[in-house]
């Protein structure tokens, strides 16, 4: 009896660890089950396809299997204009591990974003994993190739055909393996490859030519020396607002017609007064010509009064329009700078070795570091091109920056860049710091009336009015409260005139590439 008990507990023991082995080994098989599985198959939400087409889009995935790579198409009903379907495919090749096995990243998907209105159009990405992508048999060129093709029988309404079509293109680009290098690129690998390749060399050794030549060049400009500026508040003469800013600026440009127009209101010549159709705008009227004038002032006006209505108004878009003719105004003053010794006739000249060698050297530099760093994907293939650009950049900078003015106009220049400094530093002082009338023409020539915007709102809110308000009773009655408003905004007219106006996939998805479009 005690035999038969023993025998009996045994067997439960027995039964009871094959129970517990059994379990422990289901998760091993399932996990080892997952592990040899992978996502692949066509997954139609919007339910676009017939049994025979899904059955032709099916065997095409099978294809694409066979030559080595797990597939996915994916259509959902989504209608969006921002032409994210590549990223969307590899979000969900990412999520789903469309791959052969953990880390393989060789899956393909095809994804769309069908318009719900009408799912004969919308977006698709065509995705393939790093394996595929990164030196594979399919690389972007490939991608591109897929995508023109199908986009080509989408736009037809073809849809299934352009599926069946895409993964055939694939499946044979699998098969076939990598393209072959062209012979460009075979010789690009061999003069460019790495950072000590005969390109390189060769790209630095010039660049070391391009940046003396221009040393010399910029060893020659003009110089003046022992020259000091004097901060201060208050303008060092009294030549004229558009003369200091361009002596400033070293150039000639549309601030100092603006501070013409400025100061032609300031001596009661125009008016700025608000646009009764648009009270955020300014117009411009003409009044007395009975002063003498100066020769820009007068073709200023000149360009104002051919302008103007019958009534002698210029709206804000009217103002505009004249600055077409600007262009004659700053040749004046130009012209009257060099006439007095203090800008240089020959600067063009003097600038031309810069231009001619600057901008050469950065478009072959660009193209030499550019062309053999995405062709052999390899940044150090383009580094001497990228050197050589450098150095044109900044030939072609300092070409820009060679100083107009002579070394009398610099010593000139000198005390009103002291006065800029000045008038910098007063900007962020209170109202009252310095005498505003005075200093507006000079501000708004020096291109300082952004610094000064909210001293001018102060100023407004303290009840002072500018001189070039003041300079007439209709004008004092319109403008005088919202002076600060309408200068701003003409300005602002006038400066928008003159200037012309994926990441995230760290699994199946990491290192794949993709191209789509909109059908």
């Amino acid at each position: 009896m005690n035999l038969m008990r023993r025998r009996t507990a045994r067997f439960c023991q027995i039964l009871l660890l094959l129970l517990i082995a059994t379990t422990l080994a289901m998760p091993l098989s399932a996990m080892a089950a997952a592990e040899d599985s992978n996502v692949s198959g066509l997954f139609d939400e919007a339910e676009k396809f017939d049994q025979q087409e899904r059955e032709s889009i099916e065997n095409a995935i099978g294809e694409v299997e066979e030559a080595g790579a797990p597939a996915v198409v994916y259509l959902q009903l989504l209608a969006t204009d921002d032409d994210r379907a590549v990223e969307y495919a590899q979000d969900l090749m990412e999520e789903w591990e469309v791959e052969s096995s953990p880390g393989a990243r060789d899956g393909v998907v095809i994804f769309f974003n069908l318009d719900p209105e009408d799912t004969d159009r919308g977006e698709f990405g065509v995705v393939a994993g790093e394996a595929h992508f990164d030196d594979g048999a399919l690389p972007q060129s490939r991608l591109n190739r897929i995508r023109d093709e199908m986009i080509n029988l989408l736009a037809d309404d073809r849809m299934a055909e352009a599926i069946v079509l895409g993964l055939e293109m694939t499946a044979d680009y699998l098969e076939s393996g990598p393209p072959e290098p062209t012979r460009f690129e075979v010789f690009l690998e061999r003069i460019a490859s790495g950072p000590f390749s005969l390109l390189n060399g060769l790209m630095v050794g010039i660049a070391a030519i391009v940046a003396f030549l221009g040393a010399r060049t910029w060893r020659d400009r003009p110089q003046a020396t022992n020259v000091i500026e004097p901060v201060q508040t208050t303008p060092p003469s009294d030549l004229h607002p558009s003369i200091a800013g361009a002596l400033v600026r070293g150039n000639v440009d549309y601030l100092q017609v603006e501070a013409l127009l400025l100061d032609l209101a300031q001596n009661g010549a125009i008016a700025l007064e608000p646009d009764p159709d648009d009270k955020e705008k300014t117009q411009i009227r003409i009044l007395s010509q009975r002063r003498t004038f100066s020769e820009a002032e007068l073709a200023l006006l000149t360009m104002l009064v051919e302008e103007a209505d019958e009534d002698q108004l210029l709206n804000q878009e009217a103002v505009v329009r004249t600055q077409q003719r600007w262009p004659e105004v700053q040749k004046i003053i130009q012209d009257d700078l060099e006439a007095r010794g203090w800008f240089d006739p020959e600067v063009g000249r003097k600038r031309r070795p810069l231009w001619l060698i600057g901008t050469p050297a950065l478009f072959i530099g660009g193209l030499t570091a550019i062309i053999p760093a995405t062709t052999l994907e390899d940044l150090w293939a383009g580094l001497g091109g990228a050197l050589l650009a450098l150095t044109g950049f900044t030939l072609v900078l300092m070409a820009m920056s060679y100083p107009r003015t002579t070394i009398e106009g610099q010593r000139l220049a000198a005390a009103w860049r002291g006065y800029n400094t000045g008038l910098k530093r007063a900007s962020k002082d209170q109202y009252g710091s310095i005498e505003l009338d005075d200093a507006f023409p000079y501000i708004v020539s020096m291109g300082l009336l952004s610094d000064f915007e909210n001293h001018f709102k102060e100023a407004n809110t303290a009840g002072y009015v500018p001189r070039w308000v003041r300079s007439n009773d209709y004008q004092n009655q319109k403008l005088a409260p919202y002076w600060h408003i309408h200068l701003f905004s003409m300005h602002n007219a006038m400066h928008t005139a003159s200037s012309g106006g994926s990441g995230g996939a760290g699994g199946a998805a990491s290192g794949s590439g993709g191209a789509g479009g909109r059908f």
